[in-house]
């Protein structure tokens, strides 16, 4: 499962086994944020053998992880700010897939302000990375 910490950064991704009986049988790995602040918004993917891809929406900012190793522990994680869109896009709801290969893929809108007030230009946009991800 992934969830945000809200205040004042960062995501988890917390795993237990699959004969998980105890809340001492959780590992809990913490995705910082520090210079985007709040996470609105995380989603978590599995790919085809089950390892997981974690997409993390700030106010301002898309990052994307992946787990190579044990991902109970994190030094197998890759964290990677992939997108600064200075407030005007969000990520709402369950918006992020992988394709059959394994391949990140998420749904952003624009932000949506009260009223309209303030508000860019409507939009909504597939983002998609076939290779090198993390750059």
């Amino acid at each position: 499962m992934v969830y945000p910490a809200y205040i004042p950064d960062g995501a988890f991704y917390a795993h237990c086994p699959a004969d998980c009986s105890s809340p001492e049988q959780f590992s809990v790995v913490r995705f910082p944020t520090p210079e985007s602040g709040t996470v609105h918004n995380v989603m978590l993917a599995l790919d085809a053998n089950n390892v997981p891809q974690v997409l993390i929406a700030t106010g301002t900012t898309r990052y994307y992880a992946t787990c190579a190793g044990d991902c109970r522990q994190e030094s197998s994680w890759t964290l990677t700010q992939i997108l600064n869109h200075n407030g005007e896009r969000e990520v709402t709801g369950e918006a992020f897939a992988l394709d059959p290969q394994g391949h990140p893929r998420f749904v952003m809108h624009s932000y949506r302000a009260m009223f309209g007030i303030g508000a860019p230009e409507p939009g909504t946009f597939y983002v998609l990375c076939d290779s090198d991800c993390h750059n």
